[in-house]
């Protein structure tokens, strides 16, 4: 496979050719700011809470947060500590003998907003490109393009790798967590508690687990003493009263965001019902 060199652009983008694909890319800090490039991110140090519309994740530093083009950025905690690989993909104006355009295309264009957990090697990939292009070394923009498609094939193996299990275990799945009320029973709960930060619904659990609303209504009463969505409530809550004890000082509005909340309305009024006091109150009495 060979590359055929392209030139930097006024907005650090930079351009090269390799197995009829015409790759444009740039390395940076990460930015909430929306973009037309597909955008793979990497945390640099400690941990960022980021997603995009009503899922956050809270990425640690083996993690890489996936976003598809035209994705909303929000990041609620440490903007600083992370970086992205900003990606473009077309097919090259030369025709080549190896033509990998069709399935990178295709690959990029089904991906959504996602963490990759324990990613360790595609996160250090692009931590090494952005300080390479910071650095600016002799001989840099070759270095940048070989990991630019490293990454690429590394994004590749990974997903495919994830879909091929994924496959494997469906069918399997829900017949096994539903096996005995226990296996059920601890199954829902552990689904909530790492899920309760993203839109997740009745429906959500209904699907993963087999298990009908009706009767999940009737286990959440049964172990919890309440409704589904008041058992949620009361999971994102808690966090949220985490967080606004954390120093530095995350705004409430971050914190609505990181919990699960889609607008700042929503969280306040949730908070205050399930508390009695509003977020900056319970901040100012914690602090």
């Amino acid at each position: 496979m060979t590359m055929k060199n392209g030139n930097f652009q006024k907005d650090g983008y930079f351009s090269f050719e390799t197995a009829g694909i015409r790759f444009s890319a740039v390395f940076s800090e990460l930015s909430a700011s929306d973009t037309e490039a597909f955008r793979v991110c990497a945390v640099t140090d400690g941990n960022i809470c980021a997603g995009a519309e009503k899922t956050m994740f809270e990425a640690g530093e083996k993690d890489v947060l996936l976003l598809p083009p035209k994705t909303v950025l929000r990041i609620s905690e440490n903007e600083e500590n992370a970086v992205a690989l900003s990606l473009f993909c077309k097919r090259a104006e030369k025709e080549s003998s190896e033509d990998l355009f069709p399935m990178f295309s295709e690959f990029f264009g089904a991906v959504e907003t996602m963490l990759l957990k324990d990613a360790g090697e595609i996160a250090r990939l692009v931590i090494k490109g952005f300080r390479i292009s910071e650095e600016k070394e002799k001989g840099f923009g070759i270095r940048l393009e070989t990991l630019v498609m490293q990454i690429a094939f590394e994004l590749y193996d990974e997903l495919s790798a994830v879909t091929t299990r994924l496959n494997e275990i469906s069918e399997k799945a829900i017949s096994e967590r539903t096996k005995t009320p226990q296996l059920r029973d601890c199954f829902i709960d552990r689904y909530i508690r790492e899920n309760f930060r993203t839109d997740i619904t009745l429906e959500d659990l209904s699907a993963r687990t087999g298990v009908s609303e009706r009767q999940l209504n009737r286990i959440f009463e049964k172990n919890y003493g309440t409704t589904f969505y008041r058992y949620l409530t009361r999971l994102r809550i808690e966090e949220a009263k985490r967080l606004l004890s954390k120093r530095p000082k995350p705004s409430v509005e971050s914190v609505a965001y990181a919990v699960g909340y889609s607008t700042y309305t929503g969280f306040h009024n949730a908070f205050k019902k399930e508390t009695g006091m509003l977020p900056g109150e319970y901040r100012r009495r914690r602090n």
